[in-house]
């Protein structure tokens, strides 16, 4: 904007030392001439728009003109500013829309690649339909046997789901005895019973295992004493109830485990006994001290309680039995009735 003022006012300007075209003004020195010249100058730049248009303005004072200039000067500097930084942010807004197309380009790009590939995918599939109808007389045997085959699945999986019904009424009956029920490897024709035990006071011992076949019911395998009659139980209880059946196997263990634990109470609690004799089965015991011979034998062998049993007192000479201690053995167990032995002594 100077540079346009400054422009306007070297046109207006006269050469120094020249003279106007009027010959009736006199001419004035150089210097006053320059003199002139500059006020011209000044006043051309700091006059408004109108003086330099050669429109005709009202006289104003030149002070006043300067600063009104000054001020629309620095309104046009503030407007030019704020066009900028308009185009400036124009540019960055151009920027990002650039950017967000071309981020939707890709993405139709790639939406595109996914129509193909469907479009292939349909092809591919639509060929092997072709291929197969051309074929009907083929899918139609096929299809015979993969029916007869899906009917022949159908049929063994409600065998097998008969087999795990009856294997789970099982169970849950045997569970609520303390018996619990388990599958044998892949086998469905077999199942494992399991029967814990434990001691008089409550406190588990060791289990024992029976496998039973269902068809036929029978003892396939088994963990039990050798003493207990199984194949004989077997053939009495399984055609009638497999229940009664292993009820009378548990009879049998809780017999042997309780004549053991008895004993084993017994060797605890007295570690000076001279001698304690028994056989596997604990059908007969012996034990014996410098005062007292004590024999019980335990006809039954579910029984729990001896049915004979014979007291016989070493200390004395003669060696007689003693029947009141013979009683107490026939109904107490082994520690209760030797200690009231040791009482009575």
């Amino acid at each position: 904007i100077n540079a346009e003022y400054g422009s306007r006012v070297l046109d207006q300007m006269e050469p120094i030392g020249t003279a106007p075209d009027n010959p009736g003004v006199s001419t004035a020195t150089p210097l006053e001439h320059a003199q002139v010249q500059n006020a011209t100058a000044v006043d051309t730049v700091l006059a408004p728009p109108t003086a330099l248009t050669g429109k005709p303005t009202a006289p104003s004072d030149s002070g006043g003109d300067s600063l009104q200039q000054l001020d629309r000067l620095a309104r046009q500097c503030e407007a030019l500013k704020s066009k900028q930084e308009q185009r400036e942010r124009d540019m960055k807004q151009k920027d990002r829309v650039r950017d967000k197309v071309s981020q939707l380009e890709s993405k139709r790009a790639e939406l595109q690649m996914q129509l193909m590939r469907s479009a292939a995918s349909a092809n591919t599939v639509s060929d092997k339909l072709k291929s197969v109808l051309a074929n009907g007389k083929d899918i139609s045997k096929k299809r015979v046997a993969m029916e007869k085959a899906a009917l022949d699945q159908v049929a063994g999986a409600v065998s097998k789901r008969r087999v795990r019904r009856r294997q789970a009424a099982l169970g849950h009956a045997y569970r609520l005895a303390g018996r619990s029920t388990f599958s044998v490897g892949d086998d469905s024709n077999l199942i494992g019973v399991c029967l814990d035990t434990s001691s008089p006071s409550g406190e588990f011992v060791e289990p024992y295992y029976v496998v039973l076949g269902l068809d036929p019911l029978l003892v396939h395998k088994h963990t039990l004493p050798y003493f207990i009659p199984v194949q004989k139980m077997a053939k009495d209880r399984l055609s009638t109830s497999i229940q009664s059946f292993l009820d009378e196997v548990s009879d049998y263990l809780h017999g042997f485990v309780m004549r053991r634990e008895q004993l084993h109470t017994l060797r605890q609690a007295h570690p000076d006994l001279d001698r304690i004799e028994c056989t596997v089965p604990l059908d007969y015991v012996e034990i014996s001290n410098r005062y007292y011979k004590v024999q019980v034998a335990y006809d039954d062998l579910k029984a729990v309680l001896p049915q004979r049993a014979v007291v016989i007192q070493t200390s004395r000479s003669d060696q007689i039995r003693d029947p009141e201690a013979e009683m107490v053995f026939k109904k107490s167990e082994l520690l209760p009735a030797f200690e009231q032995l040791l009482a009575s002594k």
